[in-house]
């Protein structure tokens, strides 16, 4: 268990940086951006 702390800091650290490349991705569509979010989440709640 020991091992979750430096995972957790890794997806703190690299989860600003995927939200910026998605909302760079989905440009204006709030909708996508909104998406985006949502299956970051979705990722990090599988850490």
């Amino acid at each position: 268990m020991t091992d979750s702390l430096p995972r957790n800091a890794l997806a703190a650290t690299i989860a600003p940086s995927i939200a910026a490349d998605a909302a760079r991705f989905f440009g204006a569509s709030h909708a996508g951006l909104a998406q985006a979010l949502r299956f970051l989440a979705a990722g990090l709640i599988q850490f």
